[in-house]
């Protein structure tokens, strides 16, 4: 494994945000950008499968975008279109390293989340300045991605703390709603082709996607490269670990 497994990593009713509007989209709420989940609970041993090779994401298909699959979009409610279109530019993706299944699992429940210290000004400055930010999930030394969950509100101190975090010795950020856009885990050996152009090695060449501490952002293509693989995943009902 990379150093990425040997990152610090985090896992994570509050008041009424304030919604911002869009110019090019009068009266749409970007905080309305929904926080349902669909109910399903996925346990780590329940992921082997058939490793078949599938999923070519490249990240410049389905994903290419425009508003139209957006979950508050008109006619967007179809479960294949949960992960949304993305027009080019309006979306931005991290990686989120999590010490552990339990509490991806409680995130998935409870759709709730919190990041290292270090991370909080980041995310928040994405959060207000595109349309969409795109979270990548992967326990350490699972070599898999776990989900991809959208978040939904700014990172807010009135909300609570998920519960792993009473027992870090690290500074969190205030904690934040997400959206669960899939929960059906992809092993790292159908993603391993996607290259993430913000992380470079000594040799200035783009690393495999898989690669990453916490809070590392990915490039638009190879983020929603893996979002393609992990909705067949999850619409196909295929295993891919």
């Amino acid at each position: 494994m990379s150093t990425s497994d040997h990152s610090h990593s985090l896992d994570g009713t509050s008041r009424p945000s304030q919604p911002r509007e869009w110019p090019d989209r009068p009266g749409t709420s970007y905080d309305h950008r929904g926080g349902h989940h669909d109910g399903r609970t996925h346990h780590p041993g329940d992921f082997r499968g058939r490793g078949r090779g599938r999923g070519r994401g490249r990240g410049n298909g389905r994903y290419s975008n425009d508003w139209a699959a957006r979950s508050d979009y008109p006619g967007s409610q179809n479960r294949s279109s949960r992960m949304g279109s993305f027009s080019h530019g309006a979306t931005r993706y991290f990686m989120i390293k999590s010490w552990n299944h339990e509490n991806v699992l409680a995130a998935q429940k409870d759709c709730l989340w919190a990041t290292q210290q270090k991370n909080a000004k980041l995310f928040n400055e994405a959060y207000k300045t595109s349309r969409r930010v795109i979270l990548l999930f992967s326990v350490n030394k699972s070599m898999a991605f776990q989900g991809a969950a959208e978040m939904t509100t700014h990172l807010d101190p009135s909300l609570p703390l998920p519960d792993f975090c009473k027992n870090l010795k690290w500074p969190t950020s205030p904690a934040f709603r997400i959206r669960w856009l899939s929960t059906t885990p992809v092993h790292f050996r159908h993603v391993g082709h996607l290259k993430n152009r913000l992380n470079e090695d000594e040799n200035g060449k783009p690393m495999a996607v898989l690669v990453g501490k916490d809070g590392q952002e990915i490039s638009e293509d190879a983020g929603s490269g893996v979002c393609e693989i992990l909705d067949e995943a999850e619409v196909s009902g295929e295993r891919y670990f």
